[in-house]
């Protein structure tokens, strides 16, 4: 069956409700367009899931004050938190009780959805119902909004889910797939490698051959490096961001036990995943420790290089390497 936005503003013959979760935190610059354009999605039925994680920059408020003047067809549930929690809570809250679509769609606070991207998902998901994760592209703008670049769905397996990268931004998931496992570690910040891999695990992915969001990178971004020098965006790369793969690749390790004992993964599979996920979280910690510790001062640094030798001389060695790379760019252009 094929929906169009004419007919399914009535709600006619759509057999699947979809939960649009709008996750938020101290973006007051951005959240009106990002909450108005998850407030114009032509699709029905749906619901709009709207979790901020404590903000303390008047978020809140704005979101508040939209939500009260809203008069349109979709069933609100606004979470404001009082305390920050961090994202893995909101998204937890948002899965296991929050949502009760059939799928759910993800959105930043700070990036905007057109308004028939979640009509196209459902139309892809009504064309395939193994589907358990859609994405779609994206077009990368700065903090003004202004046009940067074009990014498409990438090609995902479950076999390539420890080391490609994923458009979490534009990820739609099925619910009960994603649900049927524990809920994710609190320290866990990439989650959209995490439920990825679960979708992956259980069922099939579709790309969406077209860009559906407009995925807004700023300085405050916590996964972007935007605005930081050289040094500062090889410190947050090789020390944080690798750290932070790490915990979820941990995740995945859990994730990928829960299923074998459950024989949603025969045991062959679980092997190799659980040997490459460990194996990946070995080659970030070797480089990680050092730009962690680089930045915790000189007393961490010293200590961990006297512990950790040839880590440490590997990790000159890469620095050293980047940062004439970086001078030849900057020489060529």
């Amino acid at each position: 069956m094929n929906i169009n936005s004419e007919n399914n503003m009535a709600g006619a013959d759509v057999p699947i409700k979809i939960s649009f979760c709008l996750f938020t935190y101290n973006q007051s610059e951005y959240v009106f367009e990002a909450l108005q354009s998850a407030l114009a999605q032509n699709y029905s039925p749906m619901e709009i899931v709207v979790i901020d994680d404590g903000s303390l920059d008047g978020t809140a408020a704005i979101i508040e004050k939209e939500i009260t003047n809203y008069s349109g067809p979709h069933q609100i549930k606004v979470l404001l938190k009082k305390k920050n929690k961090g994202l893995a809570d909101s998204i937890n809250t948002a899965i296991y009780d929050l949502a009760d679509g059939e799928w759910v769609v993800f959105a930043a606070g700070d990036d905007i959805s057109f308004k028939d991207r979640t009509l196209k998902i459902a139309n892809m998901v009504m064309s395939n119902p193994t589907l358990t994760l859609i994405q779609s592209g994206v077009i990368r703008v700065n903090a003004s909004g202004e046009f940067l670049n074009n990014i498409d769905a990438p090609v995902l397996s479950l076999e390539t889910t420890f080391k490609e990268s994923v458009l979490g931004a534009a990820a739609a998931y099925h619910k009960p797939t994603i649900a049927s496992f524990p809920q994710i570690g609190m320290r866990v910040i990439r989650e959209d490698a995490v439920l990825t891999a679960r979708a992956l695990i259980v069922g099939n992915y579709a790309r969406l051959d077209e860009c559906l969001v407009e995925w807004r990178r700023h300085e405050n971004n916590m996964s972007g490096t935007t605005g930081q020098s050289f040094f500062e965006s090889l410190l947050f790369v090789n020390g944080k961001f690798l750290n932070d793969h790490s915990i979820a690749l941990a995740q995945q390790m859990s994730d990928t036990i829960h299923a074998m004992m459950r024989c949603i993964i025969d045991d062959k599979k679980s092997a190799w995943l659980l040997l490459s996920y460990s194996k990946m979280i070995f080659k970030n910690q070797k480089r990680s420790g050092f730009f962690l510790a680089l930045q915790d001062g000189k007393t961490s640094i010293g200590k961990y290089m006297r512990r950790h030798p040839f880590h440490s001389i590997y990790a000159l060695v890469f620095i050293s390497y980047q940062y004439a790379r970086h001078k030849a760019y900057n020489f060529r252009n």
